[in-house]
């Protein structure tokens, strides 16, 4: 059976093939088929049947020296009728009877060119080639892209390495590519970087390829485990728009305002440490946004220039307006880079505000915590801008206030932290005497601005906060 088009899903035992096998009688245009890995398999381990019904790709690395293990893999090949993934660096050639992929993983010292290996591929006769490339950053990611030539009479599949390459291999196979990897949700294989078939279909909404769909991005510093992807698209598979988000965790900005014709974000929700980047690199989308030194959200418009605004103070003047009698003192709790833009915003609007910093530590009996309890206990509303979104394995919480809490007795709460970040320092509140907007409610407020300028659609309150409570539940 030869390579088809779509994703093959890593197996390597009974339970994994059972699994993959679900997953291609439910999506059966999404899925091409299955990679057998042997050297995942533990040689007292009987192998499964082999499919009936799907295309297999078989791979064994590591036995180039091995004859034994060289005929074990070449028998399994033919008893599956699929077809081998050799790397001639790390394994041994593939039999004249046997169709074979040509497999390398590239290094930044390799000394031939990405094209000069696919025509060696041609030359070798095998009849596909697979090119993994180092692991970089966007600019990494395009030049990935661009090596596929266009001719499709012989298949190439090119993305990049490492633990962010889930979004490589994803872009990659929707660019088009002609195959890719994926794993069952309950399995780690131990491939760094491979994603799982439940990400694919339930985070990212890919439920079919398309060649070169509009694509938007939540970048920072650790994004991988975002909830903005899970959140818009599903309101955009819900709409009918093929258009997706994804994530990028980077430490390079710059080149997601680039135009390119092989990776092109049309609108960024722009984490830590970005936001003061974002503003100096577009316009304001209004004259709000003009008076703000910080934004999260930047929008490609048609002329291919960019704007800018904060989703974030927009909503926490939306949700004062909604749940606050009058005009009473605010507390602005958090670090002081975080919480002074918006405290300027909020004074300009008339609100007697207080700013509470969690950037260095008190002394129990220090003047300044003294201060700080009273003006907790004087204001109508408190705003914890806890507004960390580095909810990847880098991220750190920032030092609690447990006596914040017991000293409030207003009218508001908002919590702006990411809803991953939950905790329950709000629970020992009077929900009767207190409207408290948690961390959920709040990232669904600015989900809502964003879908009304990134997609032109409007959502209600009631759907948002259920859209997210579906992102939130796929990734915990």
């Amino acid at each position: 059976m030869s390579i088809a088009r779509g994703w093959y899903i890593v197996i390597h035992d009974d339970k994994t093939q059972e699994a993959a096998q679900a997953w291609f009688t439910a999506h059966p245009g999404l899925i091409a088929g299955l990679e057998l890995r042997l050297d995942l398999t533990e040689k007292e381990t009987p192998l499964p049947p082999p499919p009936a019904n799907l295309s297999v790709i078989v791979t064994d690395r590591g036995g180039r020296t091995d004859r034994a293990r060289t005929a074990r893999r070449n028998q399994v090949c033919r008893d599956w009728r699929g077809t081998l993934d050799v790397d001639p660096q790390t394994d041994a050639a593939a039999p004249t009877d046997l169709p074979w992929i040509y497999s390398c993983h590239r290094t930044p010292d390799t000394p031939v060119t990405v094209q000069s290996q696919i025509e060696e591929a041609r030359r070798s006769g095998a009849v596909a080639a697979k090119i993994v490339m180092p692991e970089g950053d966007l600019a990494a990611r395009r030049l990935a892209l661009a090596q596929v030539p266009s001719d499709e009479s012989f298949p190439v599949v090119c993305f990049n390495a490492g633990e962010n390459s889930p979004i490589d291999r994803l872009v990659a196979l929707d660019r088009p590519q002609s195959w890719g990897y994926a794993r069952v949700p309950t399995d780690d294989p131990g491939i760094p970087g491979l994603p799982s078939i439940g990400a694919i279909v339930d985070r990212y909404r890919f439920h079919s390829c398309e060649s070169q769909r509009a694509l938007l991005a939540v970048i920072g510093d650790d994004v991988e485990n975002h909830l903005a992807p899970g959140w818009h698209n599903r309101w955009l598979e819900g709409s009918g728009s093929p258009t997706r988000m994804i994530q990028f965790s980077t430490d390079q900005p710059d080149p997601f305002l680039e135009e390119s014709d092989k990776l092109q974000l049309d609108a960024l929700s722009v984490c830590d440490p970005y936001q003061e980047w974002a503003r100096q690199v577009a316009r304001p989308l209004d004259e709000d946004a003009s008076r703000w030194n910080r934004w999260d959200t930047l929008i490609r418009q048609p002329d291919r220039s960019w704007v800018g605004t904060s989703s974030e103070t927009i909503a926490v003047r939306k949700l004062l307006q909604q749940h606050l009698s009058g005009h009473g003192a605010l507390v602005i709790v958090g670090k002081e880079e975080d919480s002074q833009m918006l405290a300027e915003e909020l004074t300009r609007l008339g609100y007697p505000v207080s700013r509470i910093s969690t950037s260095h530590e008190h002394g129990p009996a220090s003047s300044e915590l003294r201060q700080d309890g009273e003006a907790i206990e004087q204001a109508a509303a408190l705003i914890d801008c806890d507004r960390s979104y580095r909810t990847g394995s880098r991220g750190t919480m920032r030092q609690e206030l447990p006596w914040v809490q017991t000293r409030f007795h207003g009218e508001l709460v908002i919590d702006m932290g990411h809803p991953l970040q939950s905790h329950p320092r709000w629970e020992s509140l009077d929900r009767a005497a207190v409207t408290v907007v948690d961390r959920l409610h709040f990232f669904s407020e600015q989900m809502r601005l964003q879908c009304r300028w990134f997609h032109r659609g409007e959502v209600s309150p009631v759907e948002t906060v259920r859209i997210a409570r579906e992102a939130l539940a796929e990734l915990q």
